[in-house]
């Protein structure tokens, strides 16, 4: 995937690409809430294999959340 990313350190990180006939945003914002973070993630796909595929791509990007919230949240936790 080639895209573009950004960051504004300790509080967003986001990244854009095209792969497998889409395009992608993916931004994630992390704001202090009491003794934790709280991580806001926003994302935006389109092409026409994800208009083609809706509830494939859901599904998938339901389990890369899910696991990318559990693996960020195992290492803040080190």
């Amino acid at each position: 995937m080639a895209g573009a990313g950004s960051v504004d350190y300790l509080h967003k990180i986001g990244w854009s690409g095209k792969a497998f006939g889409s395009f992608a945003i993916h931004n994630w914002t992390l704001t202090p809430q009491g003794n934790g973070t709280l991580v806001t993630v926003e994302e935006s796909m389109e092409g026409w294999l994800v208009w083609l595929l809706k509830g494939t791509f859901q599904t998938g990007l339901d389990n890369s959340l899910t696991s990318w919230l559990a693996a960020l949240k195992t290492e803040a936790e080190k």
